[in-house]
């Protein structure tokens, strides 16, 4: 039987001081959190939905319970497809987008894209079916991650996770033993890049709008390593024009950068990555487009 939870947040990071406050509007909470944030909604008994989706698939929840979305996997066809639905899970609920994402929470990490695929009754330029394919999901096991996507400009995401299910034999000594073995090998990995395990936390596992296809065009490292023996200025003397950390407001450095969200921003020192990267995994709604961070 699949269902779904929301795994405990990240340690809140000790950084610069916060910029301006943040216009967007959304949140990633999971359907059973006891919090969320987002736009607000029709009135509506919140939960008051289905442990598990449709099709018996595990379900994620964006905003503030505007979208519930069903994880589903097909192990033979090595292929995920996800369904977006109403707040209480009965009737599909069709998006303008052409394709979502979702960060699987294993070792090592897997990022795959589901393209859109509508329905029948789905209007022109919408869907309510998203399917992609990877080598990993050929693997029987119960899986678990993030589902995220842009609708109407807005960023979302929300967790899931798989319960154990009749077929997945997680019983069996072959299947322990290649758990095991994956997870000796992320860990030489992790060894391999450097740098603290609160980093490696932080900037090697997905979450939230920061997915697997960011942390490889960050290099699959971590700032203290990419960035060693560099020193940063942190220059307040800003005129009009000039890009500013998206963190403190101070003139950003070029060379400081780190892309979240498929977009490079850049920053006045580390540790204001390291809060940047924290709000882009727990709170994604305090992150606005890098051409915003434009000194006026």
């Amino acid at each position: 039987m699949i269902r779904g939870w929301m795994p405990a947040t990240l340690a809140i990071l000790v950084g610069c001081g916060e910029a301006s406050k943040p216009v967007s509007t959304t949140s990633a909470p999971s359907k059973t959190s006891a919090s969320s944030a987002g736009k607000p909604v029709a009135k509506a008994d919140k939960h008051d939905h289905p442990e598990e989706g449709p099709h018996g698939g595990a379900l994620a929840t964006w905003g503030d319970e505007e979208y519930h979305l069903e994880f589903m996997v097909d192990h033979d066809k090595k292929e995920s497809t996800v369904y977006v639905y109403d707040q209480k899970v009965k009737n599909p609920k069709p998006i303008a987008a052409k394709e979502i994402t979702v960060s699987l929470k294993q070792k090592p990490q897997v990022g795959l894209t589901l393209a859109a695929k509508p329905q029948e009754g789905d209007p022109q330029g919408k869907s309510s079916r998203f399917i992609g394919s990877h080598s990993a999901l050929g693997e029987v096991k119960d899986f678990e991650g993030s589902i995220i996507g842009l609708v109407d400009g807005t960023p979302y995401a929300g967790d899931f996770k798989e319960g154990a299910h009749e077929g997945h034999g997680h019983e069996k000594k072959g299947v322990e033993s290649s758990v095991k073995a994956a997870h000796d090998k992320m860990k030489v990995n992790e060894e391999a890049v450097g740098g603290t395990s609160f980093e490696r936390e932080l900037y090697l596992k997905p979450g939230g709008v920061y997915t697997e296809k960011d942390i490889a065009a960050n290099g699959n490292t971590v700032p203290s390593v990419k960035f060693a023996g560099k020193h940063w200025a942190h220059d307040d003397d800003l005129k009009p024009g000039d890009k500013i950390c998206p963190v403190t407001a101070n003139k950003s450095e070029a060379a400081c950068n780190w892309v979240v969200g498929g977009q490079k921003y850049e920053f006045c020192c580390n540790p204001c990555i390291d809060k940047f990267v924290k709000w882009a995994k727990t709170t994604p709604e305090k992150i606005k487009p890098a051409a915003t961070y434009i000194q006026k």
